[in-house]
């Protein structure tokens, strides 16, 4: 059999092409008939139950395969029910689709057939990353105080791509000012390109450059909002970042504060055989988050004591005042509760409408007795004993302030419930200290 010819390689490729969409547009075809089968008596005849006794049988096809299938003509033919891909989707392949399949639209949105599968399995990480983390937890997180007061998600997206990159800082530094094709060629060098940034307090963003004649994108991996940016805008954020002075190193640490990388791992050079030169890696298309180092919590410095020394007055705890205690001490000198049996007290919680309307914290408030508030207030104090006295109830809020994001990493909520009290408690203690003057 002879080989076929080709008069040049884009005859080839596209001979290639059209058989390639052919198998795709066969997938979305195969999902078709399936449903056909499913939402019609068309199997009457044949003696199967139903569609996927059918599909096993007949063409050993099981019943996620089938699903598959199906999914795929739900998501990527015409109107959601044809035997026809929808245009946009041509050229990407089954296997591409079935990733696909588990990203919203928006981020489909950006892809094009030139995205490779491994480039679209990393974007699907990325988006099953932050899909792992509680909106209670980014919430936790705070945003960084500088991005906080950036007037657009351009700018701050901008800001963290340089931190988390800072070789490409050093490109975007040395780039022509206030020329387009440069800014473009430098994050976009094999055209277009997907990057993932993740913003503190916020969540992951995708920014997407495709062409210099087209605006750049930003979606929200979290709520799938997207924007739209001109390229005049994407220069000014970077020609404001970049302005920190000639050298770009000297420039990315003026702007972020700290030294900047590269310097901190220089090695002493040593005389070595001359290394065999690797051919250049192909340029990616997506580029994924940088992922933050884990804050470690720092405990408070221990006072040093003798024997004969009393603790700082602060550094008490509210279970060692039963006057402000509830009647029942239950609520507070409670057992603590397990990860086990967190979900059991919030449901029970949930049915006690009086446990609802007043929260522990509340109920310890209220005197055992009926005497005026001013009977359980400390005798006066000294200007120096006031000042030790709180000092030891700052000491003692920094330690469960530390401990409350280990207490949401392991998400023992109902920890963190009695943490927040102990914390309110000394609170209210410093403002009755302050208050006495």
């Amino acid at each position: 059999m002879e080989l076929a010819t080709y008069a040049n390689y884009q005859q080839y490729k596209q001979e290639l092409d059209t058989e390639l969409r052919k198998t795709t547009e066969g997938f979305v075809k195969i999902g078709y008939l399936l449903k056909v089968a499913k939402d019609t008596d068309v199997l009457r005849e044949s003696g199967y139950a139903n569609v996927y006794e059918f599909a096993q049988a007949e063409y050993n096809i099981d019943k996620s395969q089938v699903s598959r299938f199906m999914s795929i003509n739900d998501r990527f033919s015409e109107g959601g029910y044809s035997d026809r891909l929808k245009e946009q989707f041509r050229g990407f392949g089954h296997a591409k689709l079935t990733i696909m399949l588990q990203l919203p639209d928006e981020i489909n949105e950006e892809l094009t057939p030139q995205f490779s599968k491994t480039e679209i399995q990393a974007l699907k990480e990325e988006y099953d990353e932050e899909s792992k983390i509680t909106a209670l937890e980014v919430l936790m997180e705070g945003e960084d105080p500088e991005q906080k007061t950036m007037d657009s998600n351009l700018y701050k997206i901008l800001h963290q791509l340089g931190k988390d990159e800072p070789k490409l800082y050093v490109k975007l530094h040395g780039a022509t000012r206030g020329n387009v094709s440069d800014i473009y060629e430098i994050l976009a060098p094999d055209w277009e390109k997907i990057y993932s940034i993740r913003i503190s307090g916020v969540g992951r963003f995708l920014f997407s450059v495709k062409d210099k004649d087209k605006p750049v994108t930003i979606t929200s991996m979290r709520t799938g909002e997207k924007e739209e940016y001109v390229w005049e805008e994407v220069l000014g954020c970077i020609e404001h970042l970049t302005a920190a002075g000639p050298d770009a190193e000297a420039a990315w640490e003026a702007v972020y504060g700290e030294e900047f990388p590269e310097k901190k791992k220089i090695a002493p050079v040593q005389p070595t055989a001359q290394p065999k030169k690797e051919p250049p890696k192909k340029e990616t298309k997506v580029q994924k988050a940088k992922k933050p180092e884990p804050k470690k919590a720092v405990p408070a410095r221990p006072e040093p004591k003798t024997e004969a020394e009393e603790p700082l007055p602060g550094q008490d705890s509210i279970m060692n005042h039963p006057e402000y205690q509830p009647e029942n001490p239950k609520s507070l000198n409670a057992e603590p509760i397990s990860d086990d049996s967190e979900e059991e007290v919030i449901e029970n919680v949930t049915k006690d409408s009086e446990i609802v309307e007043k929260t522990p914290l509340e109920e310890a408030e209220k005197p055992v007795n009926p005497k005026s508030e001013a009977d359980f207030e400390e005798p006066a104090a000294g200007l120096e004993e006031n000042i030790r006295m709180i000092a030891g109830y700052k000491a003692g809020m920094t330690n469960t302030i530390n401990r409350l994001q280990v207490l949401v990493q392991e998400e023992r909520w109902g920890s963190m419930i009695t943490a927040a009290e102990d914390i309110k408690w000394r609170a209210e203690q410093i403002i009755k200290i302050l208050a006495r003057g």
